[in-house]
């Protein structure tokens, strides 16, 4: 929503839609998809934070929230991958400019995606395992 009300003032305010207002757009975009990750991160610690407060175990409870956040996060992702497709396999005038926002902004959602889905939950269980029991410890002397 962001990038169409961006484009259309950029068309409104004059000068058009020239390849500098396409670049200023994939950026915004990138920051759009950046934003998209980290945000779905944050909800799979939050589930797994929330099963922990019902009772689960560590482990399963950080698999459940995976479970429970992997088909919104596929679904965002996979519906603005195939927005940037066309950036990223543009042909024409201008087009090496446009592939390499494209593909550097379709590339960035993937490798973010993966490292969201894979190694964050991993990186939580390890961050739990082992300050989690160093507070225990603290906390009874």
């Amino acid at each position: 929503m962001m990038m169409g009300v961006a484009a259309i003032a950029a068309y409104v305010s004059g000068p058009g839609l020239g390849a500098q207002i396409f670049q200023g757009l994939s950026q915004l975009g990138g920051a759009n998809a950046t934003e998209r990750v980290v945000v779905a991160t944050i909800l799979i610690i939050a589930f797994a934070t929330d099963y922990m407060k019902q009772g689960m175990e560590l482990v399963e409870a950080t698999m459940q929230a995976v479970r429970d956040r992997l088909r919104p996060i596929l679904m965002t992702s996979l519906a603005f991958g195939m927005g940037v497709l066309p950036l990223a396999t543009a042909s024409g005038a201008g087009s090496g400019a446009q592939r390499a926002i494209g593909t550097g902004v379709l590339g960035g959602m993937v490798v973010g995606v993966a490292l969201g889905i894979f190694f964050i939950p991993l990186f939580f269980v390890v961050v739990q395992k082992v300050f989690g029991v160093r507070k225990a410890a603290g906390e009874n002397p």
